[in-house]
């Protein structure tokens, strides 16, 4: 029975965390962005996606999901953080993705038919690359997530077969692509 709580427990944690559905802003300085981590795959926004006259750029990255479907329901899931970079000569762009934090709301069966749920925080961060072409950017993004907190004792991390276990200050690689409309600064 613990075997079955901690493997559910895990394959929560990694769900909400990793496969939240976000839908991108349309218009000017907005895009989208997804990436994978421990098989599962997050959706999210970038919002003030902005290219300055000294070829710098900036974007806001968020994932905000009440209700994320899961395989095994829905879970709540919230994150931010912020790009930086610059555009090269030949519409190279390349930059680094900061201050990534957030929670996922987690649940584990303690014991039968005892369900208790509380918030994992967790960090981030990473590198991003891609082409510019008038004002459409695309290209790929790589980083690590880490769960800074985790409500359940190490008995209880959530795992299959397939994905590793969340610990406590043990990085997670992530990696995805992104697209976006830049907006020139005023």
């Amino acid at each position: 029975m613990k075997a079955i709580a901690s493997s559910l427990f895990l394959l929560m944690a990694l769900t909400l965390l990793l496969a939240p559905s976000v839908r991108a802003q349309v218009g000017p300085g907005a895009g989208s962005f997804s990436f994978t981590v421990n098989g599962l795959t997050v959706q999210g926004q970038l919002s003030n996606v902005i290219l300055y006259a000294d070829n710098s750029v900036t974007m806001t990255m968020s994932v905000d999901e009440d209700l994320l479907q899961t395989p095994i329901g829905p879970l709540p899931l919230r994150g931010s953080g912020q790009w930086y970079g610059a555009v090269a000569s030949g519409g190279t762009l390349w930059g680094t993705i900061e201050n990534i934090k957030g929670t996922a709301e987690i649940c584990a069966v303690l014991s039968f038919p005892i369900l208790s749920c509380a918030y994992a925080e967790f960090i981030g961060n990473g590198v991003w690359v891609g082409t510019l072409s008038g004002s459409q950017g695309t290209g790929t993004l790589q980083g690590v997530i880490t769960f800074t907190s985790f409500p359940y004792p190490q008995s209880y991390r959530l795992y299959d077969s397939s994905n590793a276990p969340i610990v406590v200050g043990q990085p997670i690689p992530m990696t995805g692509t992104w697209n976006s409309t830049f907006q020139p600064s005023s």
